[in-house]
């Protein structure tokens, strides 16, 4: 009996499409080839194939994504030129396809979803350092109305005793 290398059977046991996982490995370690190699299998399964479009795959990086993207289309570019009817449909899917970062799949959600968020229709996400600005205002804002008590709130009190300096607040 001949017995595979745990790394193999790790890779086989991964590219089975049925089921859910969750997989963490280090940079280079070929997670990537992992993913397109399982997502190429799900759509183009013979007795229950998916459809490239109703696939969510998240990313963490825009790169990540617009790599991941590139490979499926390659792959479904291969097996189209194999002469595969189904992969020719799948890969015109390619660009629509719901590969993206995890920020840009949870502003689409809000975007189709606003009205149930409690969120104008035109809504926008603002830019870093416009963030930051209005995080450091509403920070001012919160110390200043929490100093202004006659006695500070205990949570207070526990937050400047530990991250204040002895003088001032400029650490915390």
């Amino acid at each position: 009996m001949t017995r595979r290398a745990p790394d193999q059977d790790v890779r086989e046991r991964a590219l089975d499409p049925r089921g859910s996982w969750l997989v963490t490995a280090p940079a280079g370690s070929g997670k990537t080839a992992v993913l397109v190699e399982r997502i190429v299998r799900l759509v183009m399964d013979p007795e229950h194939p998916a459809d490239l479009d109703a696939i969510l795959v998240v990313t963490f990086t825009q790169a990540a994504a617009m790599e991941m993207k590139e490979r499926i289309r390659k792959a479904f570019a291969a097996l189209a030129l194999e002469g595969n009817a189904r992969a020719r449909g799948q890969l015109a899917r390619v660009s629509t396809a719901p590969i993206s970062t995890i920020h840009a799949f949870c502003l689409n959600v809000l975007r189709e979803q606003f009205h149930q968020a409690g969120l104008e229709p035109g809504f926008r996400v603002g830019e870093q350092t416009e963030c930051a600005l209005l995080l450091a205002e509403a920070l001012d804002q919160l110390m200043d109305d929490r100093y202004g008590k006659a006695e500070l709130p205990p949570e207070l009190a526990d937050l400047l005793d530990c991250f204040a300096g002895y003088r001032d607040d400029h650490r915390l």
